[in-house]
């Protein structure tokens, strides 16, 4: 697999040091996988049918995942429904008894998948980090890929480009 550029940022959080990577932009093609929810939904990467796809990785045991969690919540809510697919995909390592466990206590309204096997930390580019956040377009390329902490201003704005590119 190719290797990607990767601009690093050092930002300081709450105090803490946060190592935040984005990773430029990819045109690389999704694979046909599908994620199934926890409440049993699928989710197909490749077949969009006209929406946008935000894949976001975390893990119960990681503290940025966890401290961002009122943001991600906020992100959520500020998109209008059916513009857009979100899912949350918990990592291969995490116990879903946890994840379900924090679904529930924090009410998460979003979406959340196990990645019990693995397939789909490896088909999005060897997810390795937490947190991790993939937008995929409507027809299936991954468009942008951010390495730690989300820039959701980045994000939306890419949201906002793939709008108006579909409606050209």
């Amino acid at each position: 697999m190719p290797v990607r550029p990767l601009a690093m940022a050092l930002v300081v959080l709450g105090g803490a040091l946060v190592i935040s990577a984005l990773l430029l932009q990819n045109t690389d093609k999704v694979p046909a996988l599908s994620v199934t929810t926890l409440d049993g939904q699928s989710i197909a990467l490749a077949d969009r049918q006209g929406r946008p796809l935000v894949v976001h990785f975390w893990s119960t045991t990681c503290v940025p995942c966890i401290v961002k969690i009122p943001d991600l919540v906020a992100f959520y809510h500020r998109i209008p429904p059916h513009t857009i697919e979100f899912v949350a995909v918990a990592m291969p390592y995490d116990d879903p008894e946890r994840v379900v466990t924090l679904q529930q206590q924090r009410e998460l309204p979003y979406p959340i998948a196990l990645d019990r096997d693995g397939a789909l930390t490896a088909a999005l580019g060897e997810v390795r980090f937490t947190p991790t956040t993939v937008l995929i377009s409507p027809d299936g390329r991954i468009v942008n890929t951010w390495l730690g902490t989300v820039n959701f201003q980045a994000l939306e704005q890419d949201l906002e480009n793939l709008a108006t590119a579909a409606a050209l």
